[in-house]
C-alpha cells in the first residue's frame, strides 16, 4: 500500500507539471508573470481527511472532489496594486498548489507576482493575497475575501490529499472523477495590514482579538445570542465591530 501510495503521488506531481509550461518570470508592472506549479508548504498532506487549522479553530468542513476550486474556468479581472486592472483573463484556483492560474494562449500558467496584486475576482468571489500565521508559521497566500474593513474576516480553502481504496480509485480513475482530494478552509480574521490569525470560536480567544473593544463586541454577542459557531456569526460580529470603526 505504501508504495501504491508513493507511485500515486509521483504520477500526480508529474502530471501537474506537464500542465504548466514554465517560463522566466519578467517583473514588469501591471503584467501577469508565470511560474512552475508547485506544491505549497503550508498546505499539509495526510492520508485522513483533516483540517490544517489550530485547534479550537473555527473551521468550515470540508468535502471530497477536485483540487480545484471551480472545476471549470472562470473569466475574470485582476487589480493591481498601482491601480491598473486587466480583464479577459480566464482563471482558476488552484488549491492543492495554492496558485492562482491562468490561460495564456494554449499553456496554463501559474501568477508569479502575487505580492504585486490587490485582488483578483472571478466565479462571484473576491480574492486577496496576504500574510498570516497559523501553526506556530508565519505564510503569505491567497484568501477568499468574505467581509471587507477595519477588520477583514478571510476563507483560507486548501486541499488535503487523501488516498482511496483500491476499488474507488479504479472507480474513479474510470468515470474521470477526482474524490481522492478533501477540501477544507478555515476563516481568518484581520486587522489593518497585521498578519490574519485563524478565528477561534473559544470566546475568551475570540474577543481578545479585539483589544480595547472586547467589552463592546462581547455585549454585542450577549444581547444577540450568537453562538460564534459558524461563518454567518462571525460575519455579524466582524460587520458590527467594522460600523465602529468606519
Amino acid at each position: 500500500m505504501k508504495t501504491l501510495k508513493s507511485l500515486i503521488g509521483l504520477c500526480f506531481l508529474i502530471a501537474m507539471g506537464f500542465l504548466c509550461q514554465a517560463q522566466n518570470p519578467v517583473k514588469d508592472k501591471s503584467k501577469l508573470t508565470s511560474e512552475p506549479l508547485e506544491r505549497s508548504g503550508f498546505v499539509p498532506t495526510n492520508e485522513n481527511a483533516q483540517s490544517g487549522g489550530l485547534a479550537d479553530a473555527m473551521q468550515l468542513k470540508g468535502t471530497s472532489g477536485s483540487p480545484y476550486l471551480f472545476d471549470e474556468w472562470n473569466q475574470g479581472t485582476i487589480t493591481m496594486k498601482d491601480k491598473n486592472v486587466i480583464l479577459g483573463k480566464m482563471f482558476r484556483y488552484n488549491l492543492y498548489t495554492q496558485q492562482m492560474q491562468f490561460i495564456s494562449g494554449e499553456d496554463t500558467m501559474a501568477i508569479a507576482n502575487p505580492e504585486e496584486i490587490e485582488k483578483i475576482q472571478f466565479g462571484g468571489k473576491t480574492f486577496i493575497f496576504t500574510s498570516y500565521k497559523a501553526q506556530g508559521k508565519d505564510g503569505k497566500g491567497y484568501f477568499e475575501l468574505i467581509s471587507d474593513g477595519n477588520c477583514r474576516i478571510l476563507k483560507r480553502w486548501v486541499v488535503l490529499y487523501h488516498v482511496v481504496d483500491d476499488e474507488n480509485l479504479n472507480r474513479n480513475a474510470a468515470s474521470g472523477e477526482e474524490s481522492n482530494f478533501m477540501r477544507d478552509c478555515n476563516c481568518f480574521l484581520q486587522f489593518g495590514d497585521a498578519p490574519a490569525v485563524q478565528a477561534s470560536h473559544n470566546k475568551k480567544e475570540f474577543l481578545n482579538c479585539f483589544n480595547e473593544d472586547q467589552d463592546r463586541v462581547s455585549k454585542f454577542i450577549k444581547q444577540n445570542s450568537i453562538k460564534m459557531k459558524s461563518e454567518s456569526d462571525l460575519k455579524a460580529v466582524v460587520d458590527f465591530y467594522n460600523l465602529t470603526h468606519k
